[in-house]
């Protein structure tokens, strides 16, 4: 289902064009005159081919396109970060399996996702909601309950919005904005080789809980309580903005930082890309990484689903995505007392689930001692 970044959406493109203006001839017109298709190019490629289109040269613009937040300059030490996600009925959700206040708490929660990953404090955000005209008015207002009542426990401030027409489907796009200091911002483009890879979260319960919500014979293997916790993974998903903030904040015992981090949104597989990619980009140095299978924490939930519907654990915990889980680098030698004191922080699981390389490759390390490429998550445009 969805995910949000300064037109970068991890599981979401934040580019919506409104056609309502033309005709049908011209929009005939303007799809068949140009043969390459969104699902030719893939969602991350139409970025890469916009980015070289819009001007970002600002000098108030410390961050553009490529992070899951744009981050601006608001004065000498503090920056602004700004995030966007849209949630589109029959892409993202369905109205019959996701109650209205549900779907208002993840509109917002995915945006406060990008903004913990930057390690940044919520503030102010504005609702902008498509619907056709015979839309459920109670619906559409239990979607601003949702919405408030997480707003109401980050101190966010819902300050305004738009409302337009659709011709079928319900669309909710949602763009919040936070703050920090400039230098506790954290970025995808800071990890180095030798670096471990971490992940603050639950990863695999989400994509589960969706399969049960759209396959009631599966949900029926389940325990009830098992089957509530994977699906409330998916549909309220909790935002880990107090752990973003003080893993952007930590000092190790020698000043160690926390390097590169983001939101998992399109599975672990796909996103690690992102800071390999931007990190050896900034780095100008080759970055990949290896993941230790043995290493991935999973959940007793996920166990049991796993054993009641069956399988591949890798495909749940790597690649099912909407986790909204933090992925991030930190020295290999301060690991041990960044797990330590985060457990006594939080009681949001820990692990440190592999280590960056100087190959540029996403390999798997499976238990049995072979080394796998690790295919990535999800695309919106490429489905096959």
């Amino acid at each position: 289902m969805p995910n949000g970044r300064s037109f970068e959406t991890g599981n979401r493109t934040m580019i919506l064009f409104a056609a309502s203006g033309f005709s049908r001839s011209v929009k005939k017109h303007l799809r068949t005159r140009n043969a390459m298709n969104l699902s030719d190019l893939g969602e991350f490629g139409f970025i890469d081919r916009i980015s070289g289109i819009l001007n970002t040269a600002d000098v108030r613009v410390v961050k553009g396109i490529g992070d899951d937040c744009a981050v601006v300059r608001l004065s000498d030490d503090r920056v602004q970060v700004i995030t966007t996600d849209a949630l589109v009925e029959n892409v993202h959700f369905l109205t019959d399996r996701i109650g209205a206040e549900q779907l208002g708490h993840k509109c917002l929660a995915v945006n406060l996702s990008d903004i913990a990953s930057m390690g940044a404090e919520p503030t102010f955000a504005v609702v902008t909601v498509a619907s056709p005209a015979n839309g459920d008015v109670d619906y559409l207002a239990g979607v601003f309950r949702g919405i408030r009542a997480l707003a109401d426990r980050f101190g966010v401030t819902i300050v305004g919005g738009d409302m337009t027409s659709s011709q079928s489907d319900l669309m909710i796009s949602l763009t919040a904005l936070g703050e920090a200091r400039v230098d506790e911002i954290r970025y995808r483009s800071d990890a180095h080789p030798g670096d471990a890879l971490l992940v603050a979260g639950v990863i695999g319960e989400s994509g589960a809980g969706l399969a049960t919500l759209l396959d009631d014979e599966c949900a029926g293997r389940l325990r009830r309580e098992t089957c509530d916790t994977l699906r409330s993974r998916h549909l309220t998903p909790e935002p880990l903005v107090r752990e973003g903030c003080w893993l952007a904040r930590y000092a190790g015992p020698a000043g160690e930082k926390v390097g590169a981090m983001l939101d998992v949104s399109d599975g672990i597989a796909s996103d690690v890309r992102h800071i390999c990619r931007e990190s050896s980009t900034r780095c100008n140095t080759p970055v990949g990484v290896r993941i230790n299978e043995a290493e991935l924490p999973q959940t007793a939930a996920l166990a049991e689903y796993l054993e009641c519907v069956g399988g591949d654990s890798i495909r749940y915990l790597l690649q099912s995505g909407e986790d909204y889980a933090l992925l991030f680098s930190a020295p290999a030698s301060t690991t041990d007392d960044l797990m330590e004191r985060f457990h006594a922080e939080f009681a949001t699981p820990i692990a440190r689930i592999g280590t960056f390389t100087d190959d540029e490759r996403v390999v798997l390390y499976r238990r049995d001692g072979s080394e796998s490429s690790l295919s990535g998550g999800h695309d919106h445009f490429r489905h096959a």
